[in-house]
């Protein structure tokens, strides 16, 4: 196994010789990328800093409202038990069943 240090001088300089005479599209990209990637990658940033959507689902709206509650520990506990089973999350399964709760009492 060779190491840097056994490179010589006359070495290294062949071996940016020879990465002189490849062609620009055997290259590897630069670390910034293309211009088209540097903008994907601006388009990213800039949702990403816009955060999550709202729930509302118009853009602008600014955060959503939040509510805490406290459960039971049964109730917790099915309510765990059944984002388990569904493959969601307690939050989801909540509104859902807020929402049905406000329809039927409408």
């Amino acid at each position: 196994m060779s190491s840097a240090a056994s490179t010589t001088p006359d070495e290294l300089d062949a071996l940016l010789r020879e990465l002189d005479e490849i062609p620009a599209t055997d290259q590897a990209p630069t670390p910034a990328g293309s211009t088209d990637e540097r903008a994907s990658k601006q388009d990213a940033l800039e949702l990403a800093a816009m955060g999550r959507p709202g729930l509302s689902g118009r853009p602008g709206a600014g955060p959503s409202p939040k509510r805490q509650v406290r459960l039971s520990k049964e109730l917790d506990a099915a309510l765990t038990a059944r984002a388990l089973l569904e493959h969601r999350n307690a939050s989801d399964i909540i509104r859902d069943a807020l929402d049905s709760y406000l329809r039927a009492a409408a």
